[in-house]
Parts: C-alpha cells; structure tokens; sequence
C-alpha cells in the first residue's frame, strides 16, 4: 500500500523552473489548513529566491501519483496552478 503524502496545489510565477521538492513537511492533510501552509512558505520565503507562490489548495495523492504528478510539472515555467508532492520541511535549504 502506498504511503498517502501531502501535495498543495502551488500558484507561482518564476523564469527557472522551481524545485518541487523545495516545499517539504511531514504533516498530515487534516492538520494543516491552507491558511497555515501559506503562513509557514511565507515564514521561509527568503529561502525561495524571490519566488512568488501562492498556496490554493491542498490535495492528498499516494506517492506514485505524487511522482507522476512532479514529472509532469518538472519544468513548468509560467504562472501555472501545480499539484506538488510535498513534505514540507525546507531542511534541505538549512
């Protein structure tokens, strides 16, 4: 069975292609609020290069569809609405 994980439907507007993974929180979806994911990238948004996003939504997909979805979106480049398969955390960026 797969592991269920987090995605938020990320708007953003950028000329390089944004790291899907730069978003990441081990959280589950009933817990956090759309409101409290977007005060949390706000909180880490200097870690984001300038990055505009906005959160609209947040969605639950299982891991393969999170990958799916991550290949698909890989190299969108213009003010788009994308499912990103997140697990919130930014540690990478720490």
């Amino acid at each position: 069975m797969n592991e269920i994980l987090i995605a938020l439907v990320l708007h953003y507007t950028t000329q390089d292609n944004l790291d899907l993974d730069l978003i990441c929180r081990d959280v589950k979806a009933e817990k956090l609020t759309v409101d409290q994911a977007q005060q949390m990238l706000d909180a880490q948004n200097e870690k984001l290069n300038g990055y505009e996003i906005q959160i609209d939504e947040i969605c639950v997909y299982t891991e393969s569809e999170c990958h799916a979805l991550k290949e698909k979106h890989s190299t969108a480049t213009m003010r788009v609405a994308i499912p990103a398969c997140v697990k919130l955390g930014f540690d990478r960026y720490e």
